[in-house]
């Protein structure tokens, strides 16, 4: 069927159009569909990117501050292997001004060139030899004549100190006598008794153990190294035959030990601290060789624990039943458990100081707010060190009553640093501890005695790493805390142990009776160190 075409012109033209406007309309409406879905495509992307980019800037985030830390963390490490190692805070610098005149040239210290000296000291406490120098044969006669000089009674006098250490092999020959009556109720022969001997059939004498205790135990050189001195002076002896010797020796410095331990605990203030020590045996249930040596330290005595664990229940051994006292201590959480039984604890402010030094160092941001508590801290060791001469109490209190109300003020702000944060932290909760030292002059600000009592330790460990054996670790923490109390209680250890050992060697070789009597505070007389 045709179809028929409209007789009028402008209704085909209409109806043309139209059809040109609904094939447009197709085609546009395909393109929306299009675009429609491509774009829903790009939404979606731009979603997944959008929730990427903000984890990335959440780890972004994070990785900066744990970046801020290990750099904090390097540069202290740096500071603590090139710079000085002293804490003090460096002298201020002023600022050039034209009304600032400079200081005069402080004078060099000591004794002042030209002025007249004092003369050389005189060794008294020294014994005296004298030894007599003459001229020669010929000079004796005069040169011209021939005729013989006349000595004169005076002498020109000199002194040198001298230094003799020498090896020698002691024979010693026991006297016999017979019997030359007819008694026959006596003996036939008398020999003479042998003489006193630390260990039966030993090679050694007493004052060679004494220069071998002093060697390792106060002057930390390995038994090696004692050896090799030894060989150089004629005297050759295996490593073995000392720590064999060694070995049999320390049941004799048990009782000396036990009576510092009763000593300590007697005490009322305590100072304690703690290093690693390398005890090379193995043990049940550890799975490593680092132990741990305690040092608990008194006015007038020092007592060392070597003990596998560090946990709280070491303190809690050697303070055990003790219910009133103070301890000053750094903050470590062993400590803390003496609280219960009624000792308070006072903390170190140097530790606290040193929070702030880190933080001074190793975030560059934080510098002023670093300084600011270093010299407040600075303000407090100098005000307490004079509290007594100029009376200082209430400086002290204003700088801390200053100190805490600024650290609970930034700890209530959203935007203090976390190291800040923390340092503040540790400080408010440590506070009651870390102002003790104000209701009781006589307690220290620090824990710096305890520190310094384990250098000596700590140089015996770099020199020969620890103990290889539970009997030599238990040596080592005798003779350490034996040492350390006689020079606290200024005796010589030399002529010290010297006698100890030579009242042993009387017993046949065991520790005295009155081996107690011995320590400084029970001995009638003191030998000067």
């Amino acid at each position: 069927m045709t179809e028929k075409k409209s007789d009028c012109k402008s209704c085909d033209d209409l109806t043309a159009r139209l059809d040109r406007l609904e094939k447009r309309l197709e085609i546009q409406e395909d393109s929306t569909k299009h675009w429609k879905k491509r774009w829903s495509r790009v939404d979606e992307q731009l979603r997944d990117a959008t929730g990427k980019i903000s984890l990335l800037t959440v780890e972004n985030t994070k990785f900066r501050k744990v970046i801020e830390k290990k750099n904090a963390r390097i540069s202290n490490l740096e500071k603590a292997l090139f710079a000085e190692s002293s804490e003090a805070s460096p002298v201020a610098e002023l600022e050039p001004d034209s009304e600032i005149q400079e200081a005069p040239p402080k004078k060099p210290r000591g004794k002042q060139r030209g002025t007249k000296g004092f003369g050389r000291k005189i060794r008294t406490e020294l014994p005296v030899e004298e030894v007599f120098h003459d001229i020669a044969a010929a000079e004796k006669c005069c040169a011209e004549c021939g005729k013989l000089r006349e000595r004169l009674p005076f002498t020109e006098d000199s002194e040198e100190v001298h230094y003799v250490w020498k090896l020698v092999r002691i024979r010693h020959k026991r006297v016999k006598y017979k019997r030359t009556c007819g008694c026959t109720s006596q003996k036939r022969v008398v020999t003479a008794p042998p003489p006193p001997k630390l260990i039966p059939k030993g090679m050694l004498s007493t004052e060679l153990w004494a220069h071998i205790l002093i060697e390792k135990f106060l002057l930390q050189r390995p038994i090696s190294r004692i050896c090799k001195s030894l060989s150089l002076r004629g005297f050759v002896v295996s490593d073995g035959a000392i720590a064999n010797g060694l070995k049999h020796l320390t049941k004799l410095f048990a009782p000396l030990y036990i009576g510092i331990r009763h000593h300590v605990r007697s005490a009322k203030h305590w100072q304690m601290d703690e290093t690693h020590w390398r005890v090379f045996t193995d043990l049940m249930g550890k799975l490593n060789h680092k132990w741990w040596l305690w040092v608990t330290e008194t006015k007038d005595a020092t007592f060392f624990k070597l003990d596998p664990s560090r946990s709280s229940a070491v303190p809690m051994k050697i303070l055990a039943g003790i219910e009133a006292g103070i301890l000053t201590c750094d903050r470590y959480s062993a400590y803390k458990r003496l609280q219960e039984q009624g000792i308070l604890l006072s903390y170190c402010w140097a530790h606290v100081r040193r929070d702030f030094l880190e933080i001074q160092n190793g975030f560059p941001s934080l510098k002023q707010f670093a300084n600011k508590y270093i010299g407040w801290i600075d303000l407090l060791f100098h005000n307490n060190k004079n509290r007594v001469a100029l009376g200082t109490e209430t400086e002290l209190k204003n700088i801390l009553e200053l100190m805490n109300r600024d650290a609970k003020r930034l700890l209530k702000r959203k935007d203090t640093h976390a190291e800040a944060a923390a340092a503040l932290s540790s400080l408010i909760n440590h506070w009651d501890g870390l102002t003790l030292f104000l209701h009781h002059p006589s307690i220290p600000m620090d824990n710096n005695a305890s520190e310094r009592a384990l250098r000596n330790p700590v140089v015996g460990r770099k020199n020969y790493y620890g103990s290889r054996s539970i009997w030599s670790g238990c040596l080592a923490e005798m003779l350490f805390s034996i040492f350390a109390t006689l020079e606290k209680n200024k005796v010589n250890p030399y002529q010290f142990m010297l006698s100890y050992l030579t009242a042993c060697a009387r017993n046949q070789g065991r520790a005295p009776q009155d081996a107690s009597s011995f320590l400084p505070w029970n001995s009638a007389q003191k030998v000067a160190a």
